[in-house]
């Protein structure tokens, strides 16, 4: 076993327990989950929780610009594209392999139906899609599961 915020992990690539939830702190610029994907295996993530972005308080699926109070809806909206990930909700939960933002996607409240599948081998890293200069008004954590399904191939 492997210590990662203080949740015991086993580190496998095709073997992490589905009953070993990780915590994504809000406020980390990268969350590190000690968890390896490995490419060709088909993943479940599931998340749950609630986080906050400054008030605005939000789960793993984050928030719409026009969610916000009418007044900052402009400045939502005028912000969206220096998002990390600029198609995201506010706050939607993002993975990614070793922190390559060319590995980035949506895991949101989770994967869909179809999984998630790593293009490679690596260490499934995440955040809450904010700007790049706010993340110091950022709290509270989500829990993700991660659940292996099979070897594709």
């Amino acid at each position: 076993m492997q210590q990662r915020h203080g949740v015991g992990i086993t580190i496998s690539a095709v073997s992490v327990p589905a009953d070993e939830p990780t915590k994504i702190f809000a406020e980390k610029f990268w969350s590190h989950t000690g968890i390896h994907l490995k490419a060709g295996v088909v993943y479940d993530i599931r998340a749950t929780g609630t986080w906050l972005d400054a008030s605005i308080r939000t789960g793993p699926a984050g928030y719409a610009s026009t969610d916000v109070s009418p007044l900052k809806v402009p400045f939502f909206k005028l912000a969206e594209s220096r998002r990390r990930v600029p198609t995201a909700n506010w706050f939607a939960l993002i993975g990614a392999l070793d922190e390559d933002e060319s590995t980035q996607f949506v895991i949101g409240p989770g994967t869909p139906a179809h999984g998630f599948t790593p293009p490679r081998d690596g260490e499934l890293t995440c955040f809450a899609n904010d700007l790049r200069s706010k993340y110091d008004n950022n709290s509270g954590a989500i829990e993700i599961t991660v659940t292996p399904r099979r070897a594709r191939g």
